[in-house]
Protein backbone atom coordinates (compact mmCIF):
# COMPACT_ATOMS: atom_id res chain seq x y z
CA UNK A 1 0.00 0.00 0.00
CA UNK A 2 2.75 2.42 0.92
CA UNK A 3 4.67 1.59 -2.24
CA UNK A 4 1.63 2.33 -4.38
CA UNK A 5 0.99 5.63 -2.60
CA UNK A 6 4.67 6.56 -2.98
CA UNK A 7 4.53 5.82 -6.72
CA UNK A 8 1.40 7.92 -7.09
CA UNK A 9 2.95 10.85 -5.20
CA UNK A 10 6.12 10.62 -7.28
CA UNK A 11 4.07 11.24 -10.40
CA UNK A 12 2.79 14.58 -9.08
CA UNK A 13 5.47 17.12 -10.11
CA UNK A 14 5.34 19.31 -7.00
CA UNK A 15 5.44 16.39 -4.60
CA UNK A 16 8.11 14.50 -6.50
CA UNK A 17 10.79 17.03 -5.59
CA UNK A 18 12.71 16.34 -2.44
CA UNK A 19 14.18 18.92 -0.12
CA UNK A 20 17.73 19.66 -1.27
CA UNK A 21 20.58 18.98 1.12
CA UNK A 22 22.06 22.40 1.89
CA UNK A 23 24.03 21.55 5.02
CA UNK A 24 27.29 22.33 3.27
CA UNK A 25 26.08 25.83 2.38
CA UNK A 26 24.90 26.35 5.96
CA UNK A 27 28.31 25.38 7.33
CA UNK A 28 30.04 27.53 4.73
CA UNK A 29 27.84 30.50 5.66
CA UNK A 30 28.55 30.06 9.36
CA UNK A 31 32.26 29.69 8.63
CA UNK A 32 32.34 32.90 6.61
CA UNK A 33 30.29 34.75 9.23
CA UNK A 34 32.52 33.68 12.10
CA UNK A 35 35.59 34.42 10.00
CA UNK A 36 34.39 37.98 9.40
CA UNK A 37 33.63 38.41 13.13
CA UNK A 38 37.10 37.09 14.00
CA UNK A 39 38.78 39.49 11.58
CA UNK A 40 36.72 42.39 12.94
CA UNK A 41 37.70 41.50 16.52
CA UNK A 42 41.33 41.19 15.48
CA UNK A 43 41.13 44.60 13.80
CA UNK A 44 39.65 46.19 16.93
CA UNK A 45 42.40 44.66 19.09
CA UNK A 46 45.09 45.88 16.69
CA UNK A 47 43.65 49.42 16.65
CA UNK A 48 43.39 49.51 20.45
CA UNK A 49 47.01 48.41 20.74
CA UNK A 50 48.10 51.10 18.28
CA UNK A 51 46.11 53.79 20.11
CA UNK A 52 47.64 52.76 23.44
CA UNK A 53 51.13 53.15 21.94
CA UNK A 54 50.18 56.57 20.51
CA UNK A 55 48.80 57.66 23.89
CA UNK A 56 52.02 56.65 25.62
CA UNK A 57 54.11 58.55 23.05
CA UNK A 58 51.95 61.68 23.49
CA UNK A 59 52.27 61.49 27.28
CA UNK A 60 56.03 61.22 26.94
CA UNK A 61 56.12 64.22 24.59
CA UNK A 62 53.95 66.23 26.98
CA UNK A 63 56.30 65.43 29.86
CA UNK A 64 59.32 66.50 27.79
CA UNK A 65 57.64 69.78 26.81
CA UNK A 66 56.77 70.54 30.44
CA UNK A 67 60.34 69.78 31.49
CA UNK A 68 61.70 72.09 28.77
CA UNK A 69 59.33 74.88 29.81
CA UNK A 70 60.31 74.46 33.45
CA UNK A 71 64.01 74.64 32.53
CA UNK A 72 63.43 77.79 30.46
CA UNK A 73 61.54 79.43 33.34
CA UNK A 74 64.33 78.50 35.73
CA UNK A 75 66.93 80.05 33.44
CA UNK A 76 64.84 83.22 33.13
CA UNK A 77 64.40 83.57 36.88
CA UNK A 78 68.09 82.98 37.56
CA UNK A 79 69.03 85.53 34.89
CA UNK A 80 66.60 88.04 36.40
CA UNK A 81 68.08 87.46 39.88
CA UNK A 82 71.59 88.01 38.57
CA UNK A 83 70.49 91.17 36.78
CA UNK A 84 68.77 92.42 39.92
CA UNK A 85 71.86 91.74 42.03
CA UNK A 86 74.21 93.39 39.56
CA UNK A 87 72.02 96.50 39.02
CA UNK A 88 72.27 98.32 42.41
Amino acid sequence: MNVILYDILRQVPLLAQTVPDTRNYLLLGYGIGFGILFLFTLSLWWRFRSLAADEQALEQLEAEIKADEAAKNEVKTSAQKEAAEAAP
